[in-house]
């Protein structure tokens, strides 16, 4: 059994992080400029805590990483993607951290624990070409030295 000892509602108003999702801007399959998009709106509303952000890319050397609770996939079932990018709230108590994720059916943001638990089902054991591979960026280089030019996608 797993526990989630944060509840959403006291985590995000105690890190004062709650984005009006409808109002920020989101392109289907596009999860890297959706959080790049992001990022720039905390940059001009929230300032202080960009500093706080952290931006992960997930893949592989293969490509293939599996995420479970994707708004794309069946639900129950998990979708195989190239990569995906989360913007993440890390603060010193795990249990405040914050995932903010465009492509999950979780809630926006998600408590941490609960995003890896649900997306990323650490309880199965998962074929090595699967394994994911995480990098994290702070939000203001990713800010920085972002370029997407597109070529790579298929959607």
């Amino acid at each position: 059994s797993f526990e989630f000892t944060c509840p959403l509602r006291f985590c995000a108003l105690s890190l004062n992080l709650m984005f009006p999702r409808a109002e920020l801007l989101y392109t289907r399959c596009y999860c890297e400029e959706n959080i790049y998009q992001l990022c720039r709106w905390v940059k001009a509303t929230k300032e202080n805590v960009l500093g706080d952000l952290t931006v992960v890319f997930i893949s592989n050397p293969l490509r293939r990483i599996p995420i479970w609770e994707q708004s794309s996939s069946v639900e129950g079932n998990f979708l195989i993607w190239d990569y995906h990018v989360i913007l993440v709230h890390f603060k010193d108590e795990v249990d405040e951290s914050l995932v903010y994720d465009f492509d999950t059916r979780l809630a926006f943001p998600t408590p941490i624990k609960k995003y890896v638990w649900l997306s990323f089902r650490p309880d199965l054991l998962l074929n090595e070409q699967f394994e994911r591979y995480f990098r994290l960026i702070p939000a203001k280089d990713f800010l920085s030295h972002f370029a997407s030019d597109r070529s790579h996608m298929v959607c």
